[in-house]
């Protein structure tokens, strides 16, 4: 282990950004190669500047400990072009800082100052930059974050063990200072941010996650989009050539001794994706492009929850370039559609403030879908009937029922398969946000007589009584004796579990006041004259 209190320099020379101009390492370089075991230390009052790289093994810089690294700016367009950019569009889309490629964990009262330089209006402009600390783009509020440098995929990973914020990023740019609170601040396209159980992540800031740009909330964490900002999560289909002077898609990590990978828009330049296996807040405003990016539950515990009403926003912008002119394009933007595991969406424009929409069974539950399935089920008939699709929230007749059943009829359909749930005629309007499956209901219409010994009835076959098989059981006169009987049927409820003398035990469905309707185990559903018969409740 080295411990750190004083400084420790490893040297190095970046050139600078300048239109058409990527920043890069020139020239020799210091590199520190650390052991798998090994780490460093950067003590309270300690710096560490790394002007060249450090890598393998770890780095801890404590509370009051400093680390120094180059911001390389990937694509500035030029003085010029900038002076050209508005809708609160951030001069450069792309940028670099991974100077330090092991892990390093900075600790709440730790801090990371990087230096970025661009060459404008004939000159070279310096600006020094708090990345990580109490006035960083990074703020750790408790616990630690963690940035590292993966190689094998060149993608820099912020993991936050805690609780943090996004802020402000300030810097001197072209001789005018430039505070991202003013612009749509954007989130370069090989991040990825980590939060680990019970961490909070709060975005105080309007951000961009753009094509590439991963994100992971871990069960139990909240990221968090706080009142005021809003967060564009970016599809790769709506995703142009918004970087550099030549109106290129993304630029990667010019150079890093760890680096192994090269990254193509083929493979990565995918639709930005969050994770939430967590908590996704929005007490502003989330949105997505108009083909919906990819917010997933890859554990199927996610919960996306609203403080707010859904957004108004309907584009967000970027700009292509030609020489030093530039063209600004629009970017249809929707209220978070979030991804269901079929790659369809769950829609978030209507829902308001309050709500909380989970991930359950592959499908994100209470917003409203993109369109909505209802899947017919023959319920013991026969026949076939393809599933209807339907907008959510209007109106639709539901098609006509298709299957048939010997000695049965058809009355309807039910959200349960034994009438318990909610009822539907046959071509009935629905109005309906999420998918169902509909059962079809059927009424016997056969004689139902007793069990003697000799055969009982069913819904094909009449039954018979006596001891030789002889003639059919007197329904009607059963009937009639019956009349003459008069029975309360009081004090019974919905759901209660009843005994009738000749068809069984059942559930009683409905109560009308007069007509009791049961669903017995052994006749199926029937409606009977309240008074007539003596039903008993069975505990």
């Amino acid at each position: 282990m080295l411990e750190v209190e004083g400084s420790l320099s490893i040297g190095g020379r970046y050139v600078a950004s300048s239109g058409g101009t990527t920043s890069y390492m020139s020239g020799d370089y210091g590199q520190l190669q650390l052991a798998d075991s090994s780490r460093i230390e950067v003590k309270n009052g300690g710096s560490l500047y790394a002007w060249g790289f450090v890598s393998g093994g770890s780095v801890t810089v404590e509370a009051g400990g400093t680390v120094y690294e180059w911001f390389q700016i990937l694509d500035f367009r030029g003085g010029t072009a900038t002076m050209g950019i508005g809708n609160k569009v951030f001069p450069f889309n792309q940028y670099d800082v991974q100077n330090v490629e092991s892990p390093m964990t900075l600790q709440q009262g730790a801090k990371e100052i990087v230096y970025a330089a661009v060459y404008a209006s004939s000159r070279i402009n310096p600006s020094a930059i708090t990345f990580i600390g109490d006035e960083g783009m990074f703020k750790i509020v408790s616990g630690s974050l963690t940035k590292a440098y993966d190689g094998t995929r060149d993608r820099i990973i912020y993991t936050v063990d805690g609780s943090a914020e996004v802020n402000n990023l300030i810097l001197k740019l072209a001789g005018l200072s430039v505070s991202s609170k003013n612009y749509v601040l954007p989130i370069t396209n090989n991040m990825v941010v980590n939060l680990t159980g019970n961490s909070l992540l709060t975005v105080n800031q309007t951000a961009a996650l753009l094509p590439g740009v991963q994100a992971n909330i871990a069960q139990g964490a909240e990221l968090r989009v706080s009142a005021g900002n809003s967060v564009y999560l970016y599809d790769a289909d709506q995703w142009g050539g918004y970087c550099d002077t030549y109106s290129l898609k993304f630029k990667s990590v010019g150079y890093a001794p760890g680096k192994t990978y090269q990254r193509t828009e083929e493979k990565d330049l995918l639709d930005a994706a969050v994770n939430v296996d967590g908590i996704l807040t929005a007490a502003g405003s989330i949105y997505t492009t108009e083909s919906g990016a990819a917010i997933g539950s890859a554990a199927g515990t996610g919960v996306f929850r609203l403080e707010s009403d859904p957004g108004t926003e309907t584009v967000t912008y970027q700009y292509t370039q030609s020489g030093s002119a530039v063209t600004a394009h629009e970017i249809p933007i929707t209220p978070a559609k979030l991804q269901n595991a079929d790659g369809t969406y769950t829609e978030t424009a209507h829902a308001a403030a309050g709500d909380e929409i989970l991930y359950k069974d592959g499908v994100w539950i209470g917003g409203t879908a993109a369109e909505v399935t209802v899947t017919f089920d023959p319920n013991g008939g026969d026949g076939n009937m393809e599933a209807q699709t339907m907008a959510p929230g209007s109106d639709t007749a539901l098609n006509a029922n298709a299957f048939v059943r010997e000695g049965y009829a058809f009355t309807g359909w039910n959200t349960e398969a034994d009438g318990s749930g909610v009822a539907y005629d046959d071509g009935a309007a629905v109005n309906l946000s999420e998918n169902i499956t509909l059962y079809a209901q059927w009424q016997c219409q056969h004689i139902k007589t007793e069990l003697r010994d000799r055969q009982d009835a069913s819904c094909t076959e009449d039954g018979y009584s006596g001891p030789d098989g002889g003639k059919p059981f007197d329904s009607l006169g059963y009937a009639k004796k019956q009349t003459r009987k008069k029975f309360s049927n009081e004090g019974l409820e919905a759901g209660d579990k009843v005994r009738h003398p000749k068809f069984g035990e059942g559930m009683l469905i409905e109560d009308s006041g007069k007509i009791l309707t049961i669903a017995f185990d052994s006749v199926g559903i029937k409606k009977i004259g309240k008074g007539f018969v003596n039903i008993e409740k069975v505990d």
